[in-house]
């Protein structure tokens, strides 16, 4: 006897880059093209005499690193968002700044921690938009928060 026929899985819902955000102390990011969230553990190897082969190392996390990039046009400053010159204003406080990453609508969960302003790049050719890019590095926990 032939088995019922299973109905598909729904399909996970892809999310569109344009509906996350990166907000600086409450305020959107303006005009960014593009932000980029990266995550990295480091590690350590710890080796025992009470396991049976020391072939194997087993591994503990040490530091876990987070890094935010973005990339955005360069605009006149406003109080409806962060532009470049709020940045490099940030930055030259050399005081941590909170960040908070996810969609714009502030729906769902998203990631929020203290930042530092590592670096701003930024790009004025003539005859076309100026442009930066500016990184940050968290500087303690990133708590996972939303629903």
């Amino acid at each position: 006897m032939p088995e019922p026929a299973q109905s598909p899985a729904t399909p996970a819902e892809i999310i569109n880059g344009s509906t996350i955000m990166l907000f600086v102390g409450g305020k959107p990011t303006l005009v960014a093209k593009s932000h980029k969230i990266s995550y990295r553990s480091s590690t350590e190897s710890v080796i025992t005499k009470d396991v049976d082969s020391s072939l194997y190392a087993q591994k503990m996390v040490k530091q876990i690193d987070v890094t935010i990039s973005v990339d955005a046009f360069v605009a006149v400053p406003n109080n409806s968002g962060i532009v470049a010159e709020d940045l490099v204003s940030e930055l030259l406080k050399a005081k941590e700044v909170t960040c908070k990453y996810g969609k714009k609508d502030k729906t769902g969960k998203y990631q929020e921690g203290k930042f530092i302003i590592d670096s701003i790049d930024i790009t004025s050719q003539a005859g076309e938009r100026a442009t930066y890019s500016a990184t940050l590095s968290n500087t303690g926990p990133i708590v996972e928060k939303g629903s």
